[in-house]
């Protein structure tokens, strides 16, 4: 596990994540991220770059849409309990 800073609103906060090593050293992938209770009310465009990302909790923010999540092809668990989630789209089959 490690402690990465996480920017929101000009405050630092640290979130626990843990993370894969590929084979040959060069790249690091991420397969673990809890951001519960930040008060998180968007994704923004950066949590496509966790393509590797299995284990993702958003539980207790103020979230509306988990929309951008849906090409995180490796994602197996998801918690978003506690948010504002109106629709299932991102439960919807991809085209």
């Amino acid at each position: 596990m490690v402690l990465v800073p996480f920017k929101k609103h000009m405050v630092c906060i640290y979130f626990i994540i843990n993370f894969l090593i590929i084979l040959d050293g060069s790249t690091i992938a991420y397969t673990d991220l809890n951001l519960e209770g930040l008060n998180l009310d968007g994704l923004g465009d950066q949590m496509t770059d966790f393509e590797h990302l299995r284990n993702l909790n958003l539980n207790k923010n103020k979230l509306d849409s988990i929309d951008k999540l849906r090409n995180l092809k490796y994602l197996q668990t998801l918690e978003a309990r506690d948010n504002f989630i109106t629709d299932n789209y991102f439960m919807s089959e991809s085209k």
